[in-house]
């Protein structure tokens, strides 16, 4: 039976090359050539990380107050995330 599984999130992707650049780095016989494929990937470890916390803020945006106030049909003064004086 095959498994429908989600497609992977960029962040997942990120560390999948990262892991196969750190793979490759091992095997890999000259220092500058190791040190760049390892560098290589700290570099998409830190898009990880960058891409997850992207999502993250998405998600508790969409969940905050704020956010339930700006679907409303309320007037625009009375938004948390923009008050103008009376």
């Amino acid at each position: 039976m095959i498994k429908h599984l989600p497609p992977p999130t960029a962040a997942d992707e990120y560390r999948n090359t990262a892991e196969i650049l750190r793979d490759l780095a091992a095997q890999v016989r000259f220092g500058k050539t190791r040190n760049e494929l390892v560098n290589l990937a700290d570099n998409l470890d830190r898009l990880a990380a960058h891409a997850e916390r992207q999502i993250c803020g998405a998600l508790e945006l969409s969940l905050s107050p704020a956010a339930s106030a700006l679907d409303s049909d309320e007037p625009q003064r009375q938004h948390a995330w923009r008050k103008f004086p009376e």
